[in-house]
């Protein structure tokens, strides 16, 4: 039986074309990462100097981050020993985001 996804703390990260990051709570369960700006950006987990990229090319690897549109969330299970998250935006977009990463267990 699956359980509803319970938070356990929530951070917000202002997402612009230079990355940001911010440590978080814990990532021995799930993270709910949900976009609240209006254009996407690109999350990436890791140590305190993880730092997100934009995907731009074909040999753009997945530890540089993944996309996440505008108004979307996503529930995933970090990796292992990630302490921070960073996150970017599209350096050609002159607005910037707001990010909330809550941490949790469950499913949406």
């Amino acid at each position: 039986m699956e359980h509803a996804f319970t938070p356990a703390a929530t951070i917000a990260l202002a997402a612009s074309a230079t990355s940001v990051r911010k440590a978080i709570t814990s990532a021995e369960g799930q993270v709910m990462v949900y976009n609240l700006g209006s254009v996407p950006v690109f999350v990436a987990f890791g140590s305190s100097t993880v730092t997100a990229a934009v995907a731009n090319t074909a040999s753009t690897t997945s530890k540089n981050g993944f996309p996440l549109h505008d108004s979307q969330r996503i529930l995933i299970t970090p990796p292992k020993n990630a302490t921070h998250v960073a996150v970017i935006t599209n350096s050609a977009a002159a607005t910037s985001a707001k990010v909330y990463v809550t941490a949790g267990y469950g499913s949406l």
